[in-house]
């Protein structure tokens, strides 16, 4: 597989299976771009910080099959922030992931941040609640991720064509996630994190994009859902 990342290009790039993943890590704003030549397009997982933010990158590296952004809290930002894109293994039935770890961090003693999260696709998107994928996607240890989640959706599929996008929300993120209202139905966007943020404390979500088969079935998305509550959580942000 080749790098993410060189020091000659802002936008980094790779293929999987055929697939071409490009963004430009100094504007996550535009997202991810998940293309075929001559077939299907997907925009996901754009990152928005709350309130507005200097977006100015302190550090960008890679770390094998992961490609990790610092932003620094500059004196008029409210906090600082990373992102860290990683090229996943591919599931049966699926021909690309993408996992996406977002963690906040902050100086102040006062503030309530938050970021938005959102993919576009050519055609509507599907919603699939928490309920809908743990009746049998218990984990292997016998849990079904986050307890007392609000009914909102843990994920959302799409179609264009031949191909079906997958996009997960980890269950033991959901607590900290609100979904805005739409402008479309093929536009979703989510609103991580909002409450109270303590001085130095890291807080974080993980979320998952799959590129697979035309019809999805809910077998296949409640495989790709047990998943991704099995993953383990990473020791640092």
């Amino acid at each position: 597989m080749s790098s993410w990342w060189s020091p000659l290009r802002t936008v980094a790039q790779t293929h999987v299976n055929g697939w071409q993943v490009e963004l430009d890590p100094n504007r996550p704003a535009q997202g991810l771009v998940i293309s075929k030549s001559r077939g299907p397009r997907w925009e996901a997982m754009s990152v928005q910080p709350l309130p507005s933010h200097t977006m100015v990158a302190e550090e960008i590296y890679v770390r094998q099959q992961d490609l990790i952004v610092r932003f620094g809290q500059a004196p008029q930002d409210q906090y600082g922030f990373q992102i860290d894109w990683r090229i996943l293994d591919p599931l049966p039935g699926f021909r690309v992931g993408v996992e996406v770890w977002i963690s906040i961090q902050t100086q102040l003693l006062d503030t309530a941040p938050s970021v938005s999260v959102a993919s576009r696709s050519d055609a509507a998107w599907t919603a699939w609640s928490h309920s809908d994928l743990v009746s049998k996607a218990k984990s292997s240890t016998g849990q079904v991720g986050s307890t007392g989640l609000p009914e909102h959706p843990a994920a959302w599929s799409s179609q264009i064509g031949g191909t079906s996008c997958l996009w997960l929300i980890d269950p033991r993120d959901q607590s900290q996630l609100s979904w805005r209202n739409a402008p479309s139905d093929t536009v979703q966007q989510a609103n991580l994190f909002g409450d109270f943020l303590e001085k130095g404390v890291i807080r974080r979500a993980r979320m998952q994009l799959w590129v697979g088969p035309r019809n999805i079935q809910p077998k296949q998305v409640q495989r790709v859902y047990r998943q991704l509550m099995d993953r383990d959580l990473p020791l640092t942000a």
